[in-house]
């Protein structure tokens, strides 16, 4: 199931695409009938550090202080796995730093007073030091789902 943006426009033309497409009763992605879960990922956040390796990582953004969805939640647990799995195996020769859950207690951040990465709270500074890749190793290693 796929639900629109709650606040500002969908950007990604995939996105308003499936939207547009619907999911209910007689669509052409019946969510019910086929079981199906359409789900977005925010942002990819990639850098090559002095290590010579490209470090990378998937983000997702929830206003309002709001949890991921049980569903969302599921699916990237799963993405996840497959992730550490294909890495380990040494496939794309890359850094893979996990996906993580940005909240903030506002629609927007430079409006919210507080910010947390995987339920940890955090500042804006060091939000952005997270997404340089120079956050302490073991931030990386979290996961809103545990």
């Amino acid at each position: 199931m796929t639900r629109p943006r709650r606040f500002g426009v969908d950007a990604s033309p995939l996105g308003r695409f499936f939207r547009a497409l619907g999911t209910g009763p007689g669509a052409p992605l019946e969510a019910w009938g086929l079981r199906l879960s359409v789900i977005d990922i925010d942002l990819y956040v990639s850098r090559r550090l002095r290590d010579g390796r490209e470090h990378w990582m998937l983000l997702e953004a929830k206003s309002f202080g709001r949890p991921l969805g049980s569903a969302q939640a599921r699916m990237l647990r799963q993405l996840d796995g497959a992730l550490r799995f294909a890495v380990a195996a040494g496939y794309g020769g890359t850094v893979y730093r996990g996906i993580h859950l940005v909240q903030c207690s506002n629609a927007e951040i430079l409006t919210s007073s507080s910010l947390w990465i995987d339920g940890y709270p955090c500042t804006l500074d060091d939000l952005l030091s997270f997404v340089r890749f120079e956050a302490p190793d073991f931030w990386y290693d979290r996961r809103p789902w545990r």
